[in-house]
């Protein structure tokens, strides 16, 4: 017998789920918009798709490239898809159980990390924090569920704002470096199951035997079958790369505090001001 995603899924519905941890007034504001100014200019058999996209992950600390990667993608997505228009993006921070593990004695609080991305996003008018997977359940939620959450939450905060718009139109997709597409190819595949696309940056990536866009083409292939495409949308990445070859990441952000060296161009000034405020990593 299939495995009944949808039961799975539901079982990560709680009261706090609806409680407030995702915002929703850049949502709102950029759906209206689009719903004004391109509803009248496409045929009804060719529907426009309203496109959310969500990354997860440690974000400890989050850095530029983390904003410049959502702000790429939607580019691309605007450029290259007819009919779809990014109407919000949302950095989830990991549950702390997660990063504890993952960091140790680097770990950065969930509260430190959520208010850093609300100030690393404060200027954009459509990239928000979602704080559920880390404040709304009291578990470490994996990714594909996180995606899945966040679909069903936000299709029901569009309807009960009174938009005209019908919920299968409104998309949630996962946006990811294709390291992690890789690492956790199983998760990816789960998405793809239950309708929720990747948008995937293509990096350079030697440990995973990433060294060419044809290595990942021909991983995809064999990971998704020859409908990939489908399932991925395959994004140029031009990563930042600091002195001595390190791509920015925050892995080099730590490196940096804990040496008590310049961050300056690694994250939003506000960001790191926030970090030398509260002494983060004995900055």
């Amino acid at each position: 017998m299939a495995f009944n995603y949808g039961n799975y899924f539901s079982i990560l519905k709680t009261k706090s789920s609806a409680s407030g941890h995702t915002p929703t007034t850049k949502l709102y504001s950029q759906l209206r918009h689009y719903l004004s100014t391109t509803t009248a200019t496409h045929s009804s058999d060719t529907p426009n798709t309203y496109v959310i996209l969500i990354s997860t992950g440690a974000f400890c600390p989050v850095h530029l490239q983390h904003i410049r990667l959502f702000d790429a993608a939607r580019a691309h997505i605007h450029a290259t898809l007819p009919n779809h228009y990014v109407v919000a993006g949302y950095i989830s921070p990991s549950h702390d159980d997660y990063v504890r593990g993952k960091l140790g004695e680097n770990h950065i609080s969930a509260t430190h990390r959520i208010a850093m991305a609300n100030l690393a996003v404060a200027a954009s008018e459509w990239v928000d924090v979602d704080a559920w997977e880390a404040m709304g359940v009291d578990y470490f939620v994996d990714f594909p569920s996180v995606a899945v959450e966040l679909r069903e939450r936000v299709r029901e905060a569009v309807l009960r704002e009174g938009l005209q718009v019908d919920k299968e139109r409104i998309a949630v997709w996962f946006l990811a470096g294709a390291d992690l597409v890789v690492r956790a190819g199983g998760g990816f595949r789960r998405l793809a199951r239950v309708g929720i696309k990747t948008v995937c940056a293509m990096r350079v990536a030697p440990e995973h035997g990433l060294i060419s866009k044809d290595n990942f083409v021909d991983y995809l292939k064999g990971g998704f079958g020859p409908e990939w495409r489908n399932d991925i949308v395959l994004i140029n990445e031009a990563p930042v790369v600091e002195e001595g070859g390190m791509g920015l990441s925050s892995t080099l952000v730590r490196r940096r505090l804990r040496e008590g060296g310049d961050i300056d161009g690694l994250v939003e000034q506000q960001v790191a001001a926030y970090l030398k405020e509260h002494r983060i990593l004995d900055l």
